[in-house]
């Protein structure tokens, strides 16, 4: 009788009477499918995502469900984020129809869902046809096979239906396919085709903009964010685009140009007068840098990074003082902690490492480089224990922190303390990077502490070779060569190091005792 009554309020448009009709005859023992079908419908109709899934699931238990009755299944079934059980019934409808267009893009999602790529292009490489006529669905599988790292295959798809070429959408799945596969000057010519028909639609601008600059194609991208700065609401935004791409591209004059255009028009721009300023400073006009960056923070005095590039800027022309007192009204009236570690370093650097402690001890430990500076402080105050202590915390809260690895591990070599701990922290850090000449250097320092003298040798050569005439890494590449009775050699290093730290007593010491009175 409840079926009956669930059958009559299903058909006369009552989904609440006819649920629960239906399920009294499902509950008093009557386990049709369709029953159990129609109870998912009508939940799913009143938005119960959670039971539609439970009663469509009984309703395909059996051995031959109609493949519609899975297919609503499987889509209920990822609605209630129930992304396995939807590939399940997936997979039976592939059983049932393999090749089957809808249930292979679905299964195909939700297989790089679970990160099996592989698979996945294996299900779109079946799909019947291979390539749907209808054109979102077409999209949608060459998304799906960008996504499964197979863009050979998409590639093939652009060239046996260039008809999809007036899509804007399949024409740049096709411009990435291309990128992908190496194929730059057909990619970096349809990014550009495609921007130059995207009008001021910002995303696309967008999309080939990046694609061009992934490509290292500078000019265009210059061209296509030049085109962009001409639409309305656009104009500030990617006029700095353009700048930064020619600054990128070491494009200095051209650049200038445009940001001294900028600055006629708006003599408030601080972004502007920031770039500028990096144009004056890569070419040699220190002074005018300086003013600018002047301008800028009088414009934008809350900002800390004007602060500190004008630091920077007052160290490299010689003015310590004007540095440090830049950068300490900076954590004073911003309190920005980059500032405050820029001021704790450079203390630290013109050997007054106590500011440095005190400095950071106004900021919190749970800020890694904090702690790393005020670490580096405690060590060059010659208090080891305090130093390895704040170093041990910091590791313990980032263990991959490779730069205090390297520190801690090179303050212990450097004292021959500890050497296979010292050695383990700095394999530590060159496994992150094994190119770092930092990291080398001071692993070749444990060889040299542990008497292994030859085999620090090629590690200091190699650090020489990425880091150039870094002076810690001629003396110590000098020190080497001494013991191993190549001491003629090890002067040259030991000598070039001095020339570019003159006041390194302890060096200039070390080469008096080599080369006599």
């Amino acid at each position: 009788m409840s079926f009956v009554l669930g059958a009559m309020y299903d058909q006369a448009g009552r989904p609440n009477a006819a649920y629960r009709e239906y399920l009294k005859a499902a509950k008093s023992g009557i386990d049709d499918p369709y029953i159990w079908y129609r109870i998912g419908a009508l939940a799913l109709r009143m938005g119960d995502i959670e039971r539609s899934a439970q009663a469509f699931d009984r309703a395909i238990k059996g051995a031959a469900p109609p493949v519609g009755w899975l297919r609503q299944t499987a889509t209920v079934q990822g609605m209630a984020g129930m992304p396995r059980d939807a590939l399940d019934t997936y997979g039976r409808i592939l059983r049932l129809a393999p090749g089957d267009q809808h249930a292979s893009l679905a299964a195909a999602k939700l297989l790089l869902g679970f990160g099996k790529s592989d698979s996945a292009a294996v299900l779109l490489e079946g799909m019947i046809p291979r390539w749907p006529e209808n054109i979102s669905a077409a999209k949608e599988k060459a998304q799906l096979l960008l996504n499964a790292h197979r863009p050979d295959l998409v590639v093939e798809w652009c060239r046996s239906h260039p008809q999809y070429g007036s899509d804007r959408q399949a024409a740049y799945l096709c411009a990435l396919a291309m990128e992908a596969t190496g194929t730059a000057d057909s990619a970096a010519a349809t990014y550009v085709s495609l921007a130059g028909d995207a009008g001021c639609s910002e995303q696309l601008l967008t999309s080939c903009f990046q694609g061009l600059v992934r490509l290292g194609r500078s000019d265009d991208a210059y061209m296509v964010a030049k085109a962009a700065s001409r639409c309305e609401g656009l104009e500030e935004e990617w006029g700095r685009r353009a700048v930064l791409i020619l600054l990128s591209s070491n494009q200095l004059a051209k650049a200038e140009e445009e940001l001294e255009r900028t600055l006629k028009k708006a003599p408030n721009d601080f972004f502007a007068l920031d770039l500028l300023s990096m144009v004056d400073i890569q070419t040699n006009r220190l002074g005018r840098a300086l003013s600018l960056l002047s301008r800028a923070v009088q414009l934008d005095p809350r900002s800390g990074p004007l602060r500190r590039k004008s630091a920077a800027l007052l160290a490299d022309m010689g003015d310590d003082r004007g540095a440090l007192l830049l950068l300490g009204r900076c954590v004073d009236e911003v309190m920005d902690t980059t500032c405050a570690l820029a001021l704790a370093s450079a203390w630290t650097a013109v050997g007054f490492p106590e500011r440095g402690v005190e400095i950071t001890s106004a900021f919190s430990s749970s800020n890694n480089e904090v702690l790393f500076q005020r670490a580096a402080s405690w060590e060059r105050l010659a208090c080891v224990g305090r130093s390895r202590e704040l170093f041990e915390l910091l590791l313990e809260q980032e263990p991959a922190h490779d730069s205090a690895c390297n520190y801690l591990g090179y303050m212990l070599a450097e004292r021959g303390l500890e050497l296979s701990y010292a050695k383990w922290l700095i394999e530590s850090a060159l496994a992150a990077e094994p190119k770092n000449p930092y990291y080398l250097d001071s692993l070749a320092w444990v060889f040299y502490m542990e008497g292994r003298v030859e085999e620090a040798l090629p590690l200091l050569e190699q650090a020489l070779d990425v880091a150039g005439d870094e002076p810690e890494l001629l003396k110590h590449l000098g020190e080497v060569l001494v013991q191993l009775g190549r001491t003629e050699e090890g002067l040259v290093y030991l000598e070039k190091g001095l020339r570019l730290t003159p006041w390194d007593a302890p060096l200039r010491l070390r080469i008096r005792e080599l080369t006599g009175p």
